[in-house]
């Protein structure tokens, strides 16, 4: 290929989708001769290793500081200069998220086609519809991480089936050393105060309404009420979405009297540790694509429970890797949680079966050359002048 590639993300924060770029960008670097940049609307954690991979520049650093301001003043001058040389040096753009519609169009008058890869299920593109609405404008295909996200973007936007894959969403697999898995617990018990032998049951992500934070402080109260002599803790690693998002939450906490079972840790650098640590991996979100923390749960032989629709961790669990419960039915969850948690042998089955399945169909490996094979197909068909803007 001649021409690059120009990836948007939306951000570069320790998260979902911008964690599912990178992996792809690590892939792309590794196995093909593809030349790429990538552009961040805004920057985070990430951003070094973005910077790592390929060229990249952020559109837009907040403050009003003077290196704020001088960053800016340097960043605004790459998307032009990317835009004037997008008729001839860019083959497609490849857009992450639905939040980059205003990037997308400031390459309003190029040719280059425009693939959005939709992790976003209709709460989120309603909260960004104003991005939604010109991310469709200036799309011609899509990729989605689940077939329920598929089907919203049909039923709901009237986007046609046949502009639509799903490639669902992936992680690399890293092999874990279990003699130190057992030394961190050893220490992260100890950090939290509790016991030697005790379950624990963890959550993973962005403490947020779509990520249902309330809804794990019921879990451990439901299982607390109903099991008082069990000695099972809860631990969620992610960061705040807002301000006063820990003392809002602790309050709670506190006033249910778990202060000593209920642990919100802030953001991990590598939240994969604790999830290693583990009994059962919870997912409580509101609305979720597919879920990155079931996969990883499954990475380190952890069975997963999680809602049902509109949530797209079935896809994933099924019926053999874990349990998906009625929607935002802590008491079912509470129950199957428990049941996993008294029941090794039940709870090693379904974490190796989960394991199984996240190795032939949810990997890095296996997933990212499905991506580059719509890529390649989009810009053919933008070469034989099938896609306009």
């Amino acid at each position: 290929m001649d021409k690059k590639i120009l990836f948007i993300s939306h951000e570069a924060t320790r998260t979902g989708a911008p964690l599912v770029l990178l992996n792809l960008l690590k892939w792309l670097k590794k196995n093909t001769d593809i030349s790429f940049e990538v552009l961040l609307k805004t920057g985070g954690e990430l951003e070094p290793e973005f910077a790592e991979i390929a060229p990249t520049s952020v559109f837009y650093r907040g403050g009003n500081s003077l290196s704020a301001r001088v960053s800016n003043y340097i960043a605004l001058k790459f998307p032009y200069r990317v835009i004037k040389s997008a008729k001839s040096d860019i083959a497609l753009i490849y857009s992450n998220t639905v939040i980059n519609g205003d990037l997308l169009a400031l390459f309003s008058g190029t040719k280059c086609p425009v693939i959005s890869h939709v992790h976003e299920l209709e709460h989120a593109i309603v909260q960004y519809s104003w991005h939604f609405e010109r991310a469709q404008k200036y799309s011609q295909h899509y990729i989605c991480p689940s077939v329920i996200c598929k089907k919203n973007l049909i039923e709901k936007h009237g986007i046609p089936d046949d502009k639509i894959d799903v490639v669902h969403s992936f992680i690399p697999v890293i092999p874990r050393n279990p003699d130190n898995d057992r030394s961190f617990r050893d220490k992260v018990c100890g950090q939290l105060g509790i016991p030697a032998g005790a379950a624990i049951i963890c959550a993973c992500g962005r403490v947020s309404w779509c990520k249902g934070p309330e809804l794990f402080i019921q879990l451990a109260r439901i299982c607390r009420k109903r099991y008082p002599d069990m000695p099972v803790y809860f631990i969620w690693a992610g960061e705040m979405d807002y301000r006063l998002r820990r003392f809002e939450l602790q309050y709670e906490i506190d006033n249910l009297g778990l202060e000593k079972y209920v642990h919100f840790i802030g953001p991990q650098r590598k939240a994969m540790d604790y999830i290693a640590i583990c009994d059962v991996l919870v997912s409580t979100s509101r609305e979720d694509s597919l879920g990155l923390v079931c996969l990883e749960a499954a990475s380190a032989g952890k069975p997963s429970v999680a809602f049902g629709l509109p949530v797209g961790a079935k896809e994933f669990i099924e019926n053999d890797s874990g349990y998906v419960v009625p929607y935002l039915d802590a008491e079912e969850m509470a129950e199957k949680t428990v049941l996993l948690v008294k029941s090794p042998e039940l709870r090693d089955r379904l974490g190796a079966r989960a394991r199984i399945k996240l190795n032939e169909g949810f990997t890095t490996e296996v997933c990212a050359p499905k991506i580059l094979n719509v890529i390649e197909q989009v810009i053919r068909a933008g070469k034989n002048g099938l896609t306009k803007i």
